[in-house]
C-alpha cells in the first residue's frame, strides 16, 4: 500500500482510467478533463501540453498525511 503523495498520484490516475473506460475521453471535455488531471500529477504538464492546452482548470491533488509507517521487519 502506498503511504506518501504517490498516493494521491495514484488517487488521480484511477480518475484518469474511469474517464477512459467510460469513453469520455472522445471528447474534447473528456480530453480536456485528463489534461486538467495531469497537470496535478507528479511533474505536471510538459511545455509541449502546456501550449496546446492553455485553458487549464487544474484538479486539487488529494492530502495524503501519514502519521505511522508501519516497519513490517
Amino acid at each position: 500500500m502506498l503511504l506518501t503523495q504517490k498516493y494521491a498520484d495514484l488517487c488521480l490516475f484511477q480518475r484518469v482510467v474511469e474517464i477512459i473506460s467510460n469513453k469520455i475521453h472522445l471528447s474534447i471535455e473528456g480530453l480536456q478533463n485528463i489534461i486538467n488531471i495531469k497537470a496535478a500529477m507528479n511533474k505536471g504538464l510538459s511545455n509541449e501540453l502546456k501550449s496546446n492546452f492553455f485553458n487549464l482548470n487544474i484538479v486539487d491533488r488529494p492530502l495524503i498525511l501519514t502519521k505511522n509507517i508501519v516497519d513490517n521487519n
